[in-house]
């Protein structure tokens, strides 16, 4: 699940929002004044999504030789 707070908002529920990322794989967007700033994700996913992004740009530059 994704959920989007205002910085502010995260501020007060930020040791819930660490818990529940990591046991519940939630994901967060924090905003501030509207505009998204940054994401709260399990280190976990954070480790996929950074292997993933390493094969695909390995598989693409496989291609482009």
């Amino acid at each position: 699940m994704t959920r989007k707070l205002d910085v502010n908002q995260a501020r007060v529920v930020f040791d819930a929002m660490v818990g529940e990322a990591y046991r519940k794989l939630n994901k967060y967007i924090i905003t501030n004044h509207g505009k998204k700033k940054a994401v709260l994700m399990s280190f976990k996913e954070y480790e996929a999504l950074l292997e993933s992004m390493e094969i695909f740009s390995e598989d693409r530059a496989a291609v482009l030789r």
